[in-house]
């Protein structure tokens, strides 16, 4: 109940200071956030298993979140 809840607040507030910045409130989920942290964890050298930890996966279901951008590579 406690967890519906706060993801209700984070939701809210997410959309409304999207809308405040300008940006399409419709692009971002609150999956963004947990693509991003496991992406950001993972380049910053932190092991899976935190990652694993931190995002509270039971499963490998975490590596499905994490990208890999691509090299920018000028000529």
């Amino acid at each position: 109940m406690v967890n519906q809840f706060l993801n209700s607040f984070f939701y809210a507030h997410l959309q409304y200071s999207l809308k405040w910045a300008g940006l399409d409130s419709n692009r971002y989920k609150g999956h963004s956030f947990r693509i991003g942290g496991a992406t950001t964890a993972l380049m910053m050298g932190i092991n899976e298993r935190t990652i694993q930890q931190l995002g509270r996966w039971k499963s490998n279901a975490f590596q499905k979140y994490i990208r890999i951008p691509a090299l920018k590579l000028s000529i």
